[in-house]
């Protein structure tokens, strides 16, 4: 006699709680029994949670016992300090499910949010859409960032611990395919562009260069995304580390945009 829809005094159910801890069997239980999928009382779904943890599987029996992919975070999940906990952080308010899968280059949850009703046109509060967030626009996604990158492909570089390029490119590769603008800007004037570089993306580059993205586009620094790697400014991605493989890295980032057609 247990109420299926049961939440902790700060809102979450306990469909949320068992998404978010990472038991996706217990959760597709609970939907069976007749959890609600868009119970969001706490600032987010079970559907942000599953993404999070990177859990494939319960994005699909979330979608289809009716979860709404395009409910935004309102909240940030609580977190202790120093701990391990996986977390939503506050920089992710305003995301729709396909926005956090688009940040987290998890390629799968894209495709399988996007066949489940996402609106991949969907952007952040300040304009970032998700092919700006797969392209490495806003801070790095390091180890930290959500805690467990266990099944994640990464790659340790002398300017950070970022995901492997092959796995950022599919994920463009999908942003590009679901209709995801090559030009378009945020609030603060960046690009796709302007994120790839920062982030030394040198085969994202190339592919945005590809399908018509602005290699001389300023944004509100006055930076293009040459002048934002090669002296005009620090790139707003985090990882610009200042060890000798982060200026080897940069320079062919340069090199690449320059022979694109790049000018200073």
């Amino acid at each position: 006699g247990a109420n299926v829809n049961d939440a902790l005094p700060d809102g979450a159910s306990a469909l949320v709680v068992a998404a978010h801890s990472g038991h996706g069997e217990l959760a597709a239980l609970l939907l069976e029994t007749g959890a609600d999928p868009n119970a969001a009382d706490v600032g987010y779904t079970a559907l942000h949670a599953a993404v999070n943890r990177s859990d494939l599987p319960l994005v699909n029996t979330l979608l289809a016992r009716g979860a709404d992919p395009n409910i935004r975070i309102t909240k940030a999940s609580p977190a202790r300090r120093d701990s391990n906990d996986f977390q939503l952080q506050s920089r992710l308010i305003g995301s729709t499910a396909y926005l956090l899968a688009a940040k987290f280059v998890e390629v799968d949850i894209m495709r399988a949010l996007a066949a489940g009703g996402a609106d991949p046109q969907a952007v952040m509060p300040d304009g970032t859409t998700a092919l700006m967030l797969a392209a490495g626009n806003g801070e790095a996604r390091a180890r930290d960032e959500r805690r467990d990158e266990t099944r994640r492909q990464i790659c340790v570089c002398d300017w950070g611990v970022m995901e492997s390029e092959s796995v950022v490119l599919e994920a463009v590769r999908v942003a590009l395919g679901l209709g995801s603008d090559v030009n378009a800007v945020n609030k603060a004037g960046d690009t796709a562009l302007h994120g790839a570089a920062s982030m030394k993306y040198d085969a994202v580059v190339q592919l945005l260069a590809q399908k018509g993205a602005d290699l001389n586009v300023r944004n509100k620094r006055g930076q293009t995304p040459l002048t934002a790697i090669s002296g005009g400014g620090r790139g707003q991605a985090a990882g610009d580390g200042d060890g000798y493989g982060s200026q080897i890295a940069s320079q062919s980032t340069a090199a690449l945009l320059r022979k694109l057609g790049a000018v200073e």
